[in-house]
């Protein structure tokens, strides 16, 4: 089954979101461990200064969680950013694509072919208009619309468990 090359960004940002790893928060916050610190250092001390009956300055605390956001948001951006490039950069170098009954093929401008067999698949994510391959050699972004939404999902359940 050939499968259609061009993905739109919203198919871009939604198998940036279907690929993202369980603990992908966990290891956002530690990328970012400076904030994080600082943030649990405010919160730490506006608790004590709570405990010793005082009242804290909350302008001063809303302050520096406003710039801490606007940090943490710019990061959040700028990461998906890159991978959104990365994504269509690795896109426009495919000639071909094709799902077969023993795995995904592929063919690139430069005259190569690539061959991966479905064992090397490790899990299959489906969403609203993409359907995200994951595996050993990397990940696959299938659009799917409703014409080839169910050959694509029973294509996939039967090799990828």
């Amino acid at each position: 089954m050939q499968i259609r090359l061009q993905l739109t960004p919203a198919e871009v940002q939604e198998a940036i979101s279907l690929s993202r790893p369980r603990n992908f928060w966990f290891k956002f916050l530690l990328r970012n461990w400076y904030l994080t610190l600082i943030c649990l250092l405010v919160i730490g001390a506006d608790i004590n200064v709570v405990l010793h009956g005082k009242t804290p300055r909350w302008d001063a605390t809303i302050a520096l969680f406003a710039i801490a956001a606007v940090f943490m948001g710019a990061s959040w951006f700028l990461w998906r950013g890159r991978m959104s490039a990365a994504i269509r950069n690795a896109s426009s170098r495919v000639q071909a694509l094709s799902m077969d009954p023993d795995g995904v093929r592929s063919s690139l401008i430069s005259g190569s072919s690539t061959f991966v067999p479905w064992s090397s698949y490790t899990k299959w994510i489906e969403g609203a208009t993409v359907s995200v391959l994951i595996g050993k050699d990397g990940m696959v972004i299938v659009p799917v619309d409703e014409s080839n939404r169910e050959m694509v999902r029973g294509l996939l359940s039967a090799h990828i468990s």
